[in-house]
């Protein structure tokens, strides 16, 4: 089994050759080595199916499970758009392209409302900082994967999270550089 967590359509391509780059690049960053670029559902579709057909080229009875984080964006790349207006653009292209390839590989792939629950089935789906799930939300979501994937339907316990980490990796450890 392989879980994919789909986050984000805002991605950047490297201009020799238009891979992408795994992480978020430096803004400061000369715009003639990098570009920015926003995926749309039709590219999302066929990176997706790529990726299940490599799995079954490999594991031929490979069962995937598919689902959207419901952690929004914290900045856009787009200049016309609010970075909420971008969050919900992002996470509405990939529902739909995560149900989409639902329905095209039915034998082996499935979707985990993880999004639908943490948006619309929590009472409180956030910690303070408005970006990090709450305890309630992690529960909700777990209790739901097992209800749908696993057979023992005993009482998991889940441990309690602390509040969210500091801003950045740098300000957690800024005593330690």
């Amino acid at each position: 089994m392989f879980i994919i967590t789909l986050g984000s359509t805002e991605a950047w391509q490297f201009a020799h050759s238009g891979d992408y780059l795994v992480l978020s690049p430096d803004p400061e960053i000369d715009g003639h080595l990098l570009h920015r670029k926003t995926l749309t559902l039709e590219e999302c579709n066929q990176d997706l199916s790529r990726f299940v057909e490599l799995y079954r080229k490999h594991v031929p009875n490979i069962k995937i499970i598919v689902t959207v984080s419901p952690v929004p964006l914290n900045k856009t790349h787009d200049p016309d758009l609010h970075v909420v207006s971008a969050t919900m653009r992002a996470k509405s292209t990939l529902v739909v392209a995560a149900h989409s390839l639902v329905e095209k590989y039915r034998d082996c792939v499935y979707y985990l409302p993880s999004f639908e629950t943490v948006m619309y089935g929590v009472r409180n789906p956030w910690q303070s900082d408005m970006r990090h799930g709450s305890n309630e939300a992690v529960r909700r979501v777990m209790k739901l994967f097992q209800i749908m994937f696993m057979e023992d339907q005993s009482n998991m316990p889940l441990p309690k999270f602390a509040e969210a980490p500091p801003a950045s990796f740098r300000d957690r450890f800024r005593r330690w550089i």
